[in-house]
């Protein structure tokens, strides 16, 4: 982070821009570090500034049920709206994924996590930024 700090937010679902974002890497593709994305013009130098780094959850089961059908299909939207896939586990795939963050997230030094608190967030959390000294980590359900 900066000499004003950094911190996480591990999402649910993504819907908005920041100041600093990761992918998770495809399977088969090399780790790569997270890409600066300035959306914003800052209105104070960029050392007084706060860097968040909001994350994606990676692949859950829910995702992997879903993976093949149509984009708007009754199929697709069936699998998202079953009970059994609210709080779905990562799938191998997602865990796989995991991998490839944390070596693209091991050189930050966050002085916060913020994380929804659905499995999948916090399993992507766990195995893709991991605990980190000095970082304290809120699981907060207005983020999910």
């Amino acid at each position: 982070g900066n000499a004003h700090g950094s911190f996480f937010v591990v999402l649910f679902f993504l819907g908005c821009y920041s100041v600093a974002g990761s992918r998770i890497p495809q399977l088969g593709s090399e780790p790569s570090p997270i890409k600066q994305k300035s959306v914003v013009t800052a209105s104070h130098p960029a050392s007084m500034c706060k860097t968040v780094y909001f994350i994606r959850h990676a692949e859950a089961t829910s995702n992997k049920a879903a993976r093949g059908l149509a984009l708007g299909s009754p199929e697709r939207t069936a699998v998202y709206r079953d009970i059994q896939w609210f709080d779905s586990r990562l799938s191998d795939l997602g865990h796989e994924q995991c991998g490839a963050l944390l070596e693209s997230t091991k050189h930050l030094a966050p002085d916060l996590v913020v994380v929804s608190p659905l499995t999948r967030a916090l399993q992507t959390w766990r195995g893709g930024v991991g605990p980190r000294p000095g970082a304290p980590v809120l699981a907060l359900e207005c983020i999910r």
